[in-house]
């Protein structure tokens, strides 16, 4: 039993290990002159985009860590002057792989 015990832990360990991290995914909507500033701005903060809507303004589905969400609408603020449209989709209760 000691061998498969320990053959089963030396298993586990060469196992590759990821860390498991709330995702939220977010609306952001800016004017037109304020997409690429927002756009460069996204990868600092680990955010994925989901989709795009070009309509008369430009509308992003944005996925993110969840504990970054606050840190990316003080940015897109900053970066909008205050000019843009943010809102939280919803935080998804099950965990993603980073």
């Amino acid at each position: 039993m000691r061998a498969y015990t320990g053959g089963v832990v030396e298993a586990l360990q060469s196992l590759p290990t990821r860390e498991k991290v709330r995702r939220a995914r977010v609306r952001v909507e800016v004017e037109y002159a304020r997409f690429e500033a927002l756009r460069r701005a996204l990868p600092a903060h680990e955010a994925e985009v989901l989709d795009e809507q070009w309509e008369s303004t430009v509308t992003l589905r944005v996925q993110l860590p969840a504990d970054g969400v606050a840190a990316l609408e003080r940015a897109a603020m900053d970066l909008t002057a205050g000019d843009c449209l943010f809102s939280l989709e919803d935080e998804d209760p099950a965990v993603s792989s980073r």
